[in-house]
């Protein structure tokens, strides 16, 4: 399972280009929510991880935004920018974490035994050689 719990100011974006709606991130062990420091500015939102089927974001660089894209299952998707990349990527690694632990409680029985459980624990060492090689060459 996915331990505690994950709280960051970020924007709500519907676009990279859109200024955003500041407000605060909170995600838990099966959903997200971004609530907006004016509550007038718009409605919260609140979204369960089993319905996100990817996330993207920005690299580490001169000019960039500290981006996170999830990519909802029936098409949208939900921008959120971060102050910083420390704070984006906490929230990266969690709902990396998060998304898989709802994947794995969605499939059927029969899906689950396919995967024996050496094969689905892997070290921190390794989970971040994995990391690190993907980051460096996708």
């Amino acid at each position: 399972m996915v331990d505690g719990k994950v709280t960051k100011r970020a924007k709500y974006k519907s676009s990279v280009k859109d200024p955003g709606i500041p407000g605060i991130l909170v995600m838990t062990e099966d959903r997200f929510t971004f609530i907006p420091n004016n509550p007038r500015s718009s409605p919260s939102l609140t979204v369960q991880f089993r319905l996100i089927k990817g996330h993207k974001f920005t690299k580490e660089g001169s000019h960039k935004q500290a981006l996170l894209n999830l990519t909802h299952d029936q098409g949208g998707s939900y921008i959120f920018e971060f102050e910083n990349f420390l704070d984006r990527d906490v929230c990266k690694e969690f709902v990396g974490r998060a998304a898989t632990v709802a994947g794995e409680a969605g499939k059927s029985g029969s899906e689950r035994s396919a995967v024996t459980p050496q094969d689905e624990q892997l070290s921190t060492k390794e989970m971040e050689r994995r990391i690190k090689l993907l980051q460096e060459d996708r």
